[in-house]
């Protein structure tokens, strides 16, 4: 398990008690453990509830968390490995969100399911693209960071409500310039229209191709807030439940399991890349609809259900090594 440092978290737990199941060894390095004279590394394998340091000889298989193929700064370290199979080779630091979509774009089906985007470099983009669309999210343009930026909240007063994970502020207009022109100055960002409402839910999902070549959801999950104000990750199902009547559940249902048959091919189809790994971020509205704000072909930054990934990977890295 190669890592940006040593992360030691509940998913490399998962992982390695997922590889002891399977008879096969794992341990995590990261850049700083590799000596690339001797071809060996300081590997940290979990025993004993601890991660205890061994010297090893490079792996069959490397499960890939450091996630920076395609950065030149890194590269050395990719050629390092380049007669090693990989969990995921998509070159996530090549591409920008806005050239993903465009790419996405290029299926009519597809496009139609696409929420409206552009890229934006100047606070009046920002201000005019809302008051075409109204809420809208505001993310790093760079594909290889997490889509969880900043939601833009218009009001009736003329104010704007900026909400993030962790907090919400409301603006004048000329502040809101203001916050808009010190954001914008160091980075690229793209603009997306949020269509949903209270009556909506947001879906996170990631997919998986396991080891028949089949893509299967590993993680899916909704984020929301708890009454401590607490972010929170719960079922989809329980969710729609809660919010909706059998009938209109089941109509969710359908149109969500619609969506994890289409994408992925449709994805592999409009990219000469290789790819076992797919995020979706998706909106269902009260009416059935879909809109999509975001498919990557790369592992989210956050994960959910820890031991069906592990042993989804551990799936995949049988056909590797094989």
């Amino acid at each position: 398990m190669l890592v940006g440092k040593n992360t030691f978290d509940s998913l490399a737990i998962a992982s390695t008690q997922a590889a002891e199941k399977a008879n096969m060894h794992l341990f995590s390095f990261s850049p700083t453990d590799i000596d690339f004279d001797e071809m060996l590394i300081r590997g940290y394998f979990f025993q004993n509830g601890e991660w205890i340091p061994h010297i090893t000889a490079y792996p069959d298989v490397i499960f890939d968390r450091l996630k920076q193929r395609g950065n030149a700064n890194m590269e050395l370290i990719y050629d390092e490995f380049a007669d090693i199979p990989f969990t995921n080779e998509w070159p996530a630091h090549t591409y920008t969100r806005v050239e993903l979509f465009n790419k996405w774009g290029e299926n009519k089906r597809l496009k139609s399911l696409l929420v409206p985007y552009m890229q934006v470099t100047k606070p009046r983009d920002v201000t005019k693209f809302i008051e075409n669309h109204g809420t809208s999210l505001l993310n790093q343009n760079k594909a290889s960071y997490p889509c969880n930026g900043y939601k833009f909240i218009p009001n009736s007063s003329g104010e704007f409500i900026v909400a993030t994970e962790q907090k919400e502020k409301k603006y004048n207009r000329i502040a809101f310039q203001h916050f808009l022109k010190q954001l914008l100055k160091d980075d690229s960002f793209i603009i997306q229209q949020y269509p949903i409402t209270d009556l909506g839910v947001e879906i996170h999902t990631h997919m998986m191709k396991n080891s028949l070549g089949q893509w299967i959801v590993v993680s899916e999950y909704v984020n929301s807030t708890n009454q401590d104000n607490k972010n929170v990750n719960q079922n989809p199902s329980d969710v729609l439940k809660h919010k909706f009547s059998t009938d209109k559940v089941n109509e969710f249902e359908a149109r969500r399991e619609e969506l994890y048959q289409y994408v992925p091919g449709m994805v592999e189809k409009n990219t000469t890349e290789f790819i076992n790994e797919l995020t979706i971020i998706f909106l269902l509205d009260c009416n059935s609809q879909i809109s999509i704000i975001e498919i990557n072909p790369d592992s989210p930054s956050n994960f959910h259900e820890e031991e069906v990934m592990a042993e989804a990977v551990l799936d995949y890295c049988r056909t590797l090594v094989n």
